[in-house]
Formats: structure tokens, sequence, C-alpha cells
């Protein structure tokens, strides 16, 4: 991505590798500056590590990133390589949506619509994004579109951006990271550390290198 946690967690002192298969997001991360580094690599392909200088402590794949991987096959190339990038005993952290059933089942036969959000880019302007999601319970994806609209010099801009993700159950999760050579230690429903259950927002999982 563009640097969100890297620049955050080379501030306070590690030392940092991130990982996009975009080039224009890396570019954006090395433009805010400090001290991570920045490597242009596809997750979802196999030998992507073979790109990356290891070994490290700890690898985290944070804000959904992991659920893009949208398919069995690139969900293991993306563990098998961070295992192999990993020291002994290196730790895992992902950080994923718990799946709202409610919010599948509605968006199934047909998009269905999110509450629109607003925010405000560095350059003071407001931007309106809405959501669409089309859920194919057969491949275990949601199509998303998020749909953007701003204003420049009082014209009105639009951009539109599409992309598949899955859903991955708890059990689920402890299987796939079995299969990749990690052991789960612990599961949280939020960022605050809280027990999951079935309302938690998210799954923030660790685990550990075996």
């Amino acid at each position: 991505g563009t640097g969100r946690a890297a620049v955050a967690m080379a501030a306070a002192g590690r030392q940092v590798t991130g990982v996009d298969v975009d080039q224009n997001v890396l570019d954006i991360a090395n433009a805010k500056g400090g001290d991570a580094r920045y490597v242009q690599a596809d997750l979802s392909e196999p030998d992507w590590q073979t790109a990356v200088d290891g070994p490290f402590d700890a690898a985290c794949c944070f804000f959904n990133t992991f659920l893009a991987l949208a398919d069995p096959e690139s969900q293991e190339h993306c563990l098998r390589g961070c295992h192999e990038l990993l020291a002994p005993d290196g730790l895992l952290w992902l950080d994923v949506f718990n799946p709202n059933f409610d919010l599948i089942t509605n968006a199934v036969g047909g998009a269905t619509e999110l509450e629109p959000v607003l925010f405000s880019l560095p350059d003071g302007r407001s931007v309106m994004r809405t959501t669409s999601l089309y859920a194919d319970i057969t491949r275990q994806t949601q199509h998303v579109t998020f749909h953007y609209a701003w204003h420049d010099n009082g014209r009105r801009r639009e951009q539109t951006r599409s992309f598949d993700m899955t859903w991955i159950m708890p059990r689920e999760m402890e299987r796939l990271l079995r299969l990749c050579g990690f052991q789960l230690v612990a599961t949280f429903g939020d960022h605050d550390g809280s027990d999951l259950d079935d309302d938690s927002a998210r799954q923030i999982v660790l685990a550990r290198r075996v």
C-alpha cells in the first residue's frame, strides 16, 4: 500500500520492508519519507519472496489486504512466502474482516449498496465514496466496486475501482495457516485485543512459524 503502516512502524524504530504489486502506490509510500524500504512483488505468485531480503522477525498483512487474495492458491503463495522469509519462531499478523453474513447474503444475486463515506484528501478536497457489493457464494467472493466523486474547480469528477475479495471463517483460517507451516497463537475480535465472537467486526490473527 501507500505506507500507512510501514511509515509508522519505521518511525517507532523497526526495520521495515513493505511489499506491493503496484509501483504507483509504492512511489507514494516512498514520497512520505522515513526509513522503510519498499519492494514491488505480487504476493499471489509463487516465489514472490525471492524479491525480498530476509529474514524477518515478523510479517504483517493489514487492512483486509489478505482478503484481496481471493483464491486458495494465491493465499497459499502469500503465506508460504512469508514462512520462507521469517526467522525461526517468527510471527505472522493477519488483519481481516470477520464474515458478516447479513451483508453477504444481501449481496447474493444483485449488488447491495453500503453507506456512503465522505473523506478529505491531503490537498483539502472532499471525496464521496459509495460501495457496491455482489456476492458469489459458490466462489466465496464478493465483487467490490468503489465509486468516487469529487469537485475540481467547480467541475464534478468521478472514478470507479473494482476488485474481488473473499471471506475466511476462523476455523478455515487456522487450517490454512497450519497447511502453510504456521501455528495459531491467538485470534482477536478487533484492534483493541477483545476476544473473537459472533459479533466481532474483525479477525486479528497471530501465528508463529514452525
